[in-house]
């Protein structure tokens, strides 16, 4: 049973004008998941102040009317924003982001939900206490549409600054609280580039400080279902994303003057081209197969392939840099 209001304030010390923590949900279409999401951070347990942050993208069900009843229940913890129109995934991401007022940032996406009320408080009370970690993350269990749980899918260990940055989390974005730095107010203008969220965050946040991973926290659920952004996409569809991120991240780091960084970017897309244009089984049997001069000259044509498909990826790439040009005109 939900704890009302007034209950859940009368545990924090201090005021609830300055949110110590921010808890950013963002919804679409998630009629059938937002309530348990909701009320999975209502439960927390925290002796700080903490606000629940929700922008929903012009959802066209009753996603909204859901979210509107529990702000009408819980006005001082809950900060809806409804969407006129809808802004699109990457844009409402940073969007959200962009509204916590918090110290620190959980994200936690409405079709997804925690299953420790102490999750917060426990992450919170790490980041406090430890300063060079920027980034706590908790075990995460996958949720499938049949309601089998998948466990231990995901990373359990404690990583370096430049493991985050290269490497990501390797879990999901609602089992980690990271700090809410510099960088999210002043996003790259090069994630209109990127289409998944979490992999173009990590290493941007991962520059303020280590991850520690929290075993003592029970389990985060990420729901995994059709109607998701990324597991609603074919495994192409998939493999191109992953690869418009990386490319989208090269470029952020080159503009940095990140040298290192960039060619670690520029030669994952490269990569990930090679697996998406179906390259690597050809270059595997050319090497294995033919240890001649005749391998060489395949090589030669499959590479002369791929050079022409990856001109056409960063033509359709470039096509997207209108929305990094706009943003930038902008903020001068």
């Amino acid at each position: 049973m939900l704890r009302q209001e007034e209950i859940i304030i009368g545990q924090w010390r201090g005021g609830f004008d300055s949110p110590l923590a921010s808890v950013c949900m963002r919804t679409y279409n998630l009629e059938k998941y937002v309530s348990q999401a909701i009320e999975s951070i209502l439960n927390q347990v925290t002796m700080f102040p903490y606000e629940i942050v929700i922008d929903d993208d012009n959802s066209t069900d009753g996603t909204q009317h859901i979210i509107g009843q529990y702000v009408e229940k819980y006005p001082r913890i809950i900060k809806a924003n409804f969407h006129k129109k809808n802004m699109g995934t990457r844009r409402n991401f940073v969007r959200n982001l962009q509204n916590a007022k918090g110290k620190y940032i959980a994200p936690c996406d409405g079709d997804d939900y925690w299953t420790d009320i102490l999750k917060l408080q426990k992450q919170v009370d790490f980041l406090e206490q430890n300063k060079q970690y920027a980034i706590t993350y908790c075990p995460l269990d996958v949720l499938l549409e049949d309601g089998t749980i998948r466990k231990n899918l995901y990373n359990d260990r404690d990583l370096e600054v430049e493991q985050v940055q290269k490497y990501s989390l390797g879990t999901g974005i609602c089992a980690a609280c990271f700090r809410n730095v510099d960088i999210i107010k002043d996003y790259p203008v090069e994630y209109h580039c990127a289409p998944i969220d979490d992999m173009f965050l990590w290493p941007l946040i991962g520059a303020y400080g280590k991850a520690k991973y929290l075993p003592d926290i029970s389990p985060s659920v990420y729901r995994y279902h059709s109607r998701g952004d990324f597991q609603g996409l074919s495994s192409p569809q998939r493999n191109k994303n992953i690869y418009l991120t990386f490319l989208a991240l090269s470029i952020y780091f080159l503009r940095s003057n990140n040298l290192p960084l960039y060619r670690h970017f520029h030669k994952k897309a490269i990569r990930k081209s090679l697996v998406l244009h179906n390259r690597f089984y050809y270059i595997y049997n050319a090497l294995v197969f033919e240890k001649n001069i005749k391998a060489l000259r395949r090589m030669k044509k499959i590479f002369k392939g791929y050079i022409k498909t990856e001109i056409s990826q960063k033509i359709k790439f470039i096509d997207n840099l209108r929305w990094v040009r706009w943003e930038y005109l902008n903020k001068k």
